[in-house]
């Protein structure tokens, strides 16, 4: 089977020999032709998802592959995706990233207090507590009251020392 993409985005396929392929097989050159880019969450060594994946590349897609658990066989498909090159992805904004899409759509900032807000607008990248008084100004008191309120709202959270946003 030969397929081919024109310019026009449009999908052509010529059949060589009498043998057609099975409806999934068809659907999986359709699906990695016609996308811009395949994004494989889980799948098995021999799963639909890496059939996918490889015609995507033979397309010239890009491929994402997000990490899953050691020793999964679910997790095996991506992991083989990843040694072979394909964009590590945990969240859409790394898809969009790699793609020039832009940026993801930013969640509004809730109505806050003045410290609170303060203090979420300096979470831009994790801190720790003296880079967040210095960029606050807050004395420590305020500082780790505005952090725990925005931790009990979801807003932050604490990894290793430094507070980040959620």
């Amino acid at each position: 089977m030969f397929w081919q993409v024109s310019g026009s985005k449009t999908l052509g396929f010529q059949r060589l020999g009498n043998a057609l392929p099975s409806f999934p097989l068809l659907f999986a050159y359709l699906i990695a032709a016609l996308s811009a880019a395949t994004v494989v969450v889980e799948g098995e060594l021999k799963s639909g998802s890496l059939i996918t994946a490889t015609h995507a590349l033979e397309c010239g897609r890009t491929v994402f592959a997000v990490p899953g658990r050691a020793g999964d066989p679910r997790a095996a498909g991506p992991h083989r995706l990843l040694r072979e090159g394909a964009v590590l992805t945990e969240t859409a904004a790394d898809i969009l990233s790699e793609l020039g899409w832009g940026e993801a759509p930013a969640v509004p900032a809730p109505d806050l207090p003045p410290e609170q807000a303060r203090v979420h607008a300096a979470l831009s990248t994790p801190a720790t507590l003296d880079d967040l008084r210095g960029a606050t100004g807050l004395a420590l008191p305020d500082l780790q009251t505005a952090l725990v309120m925005l931790q009990l709202m979801g807003l932050a959270e604490e990894i290793g020392g430094r507070w980040a946003r959620r």
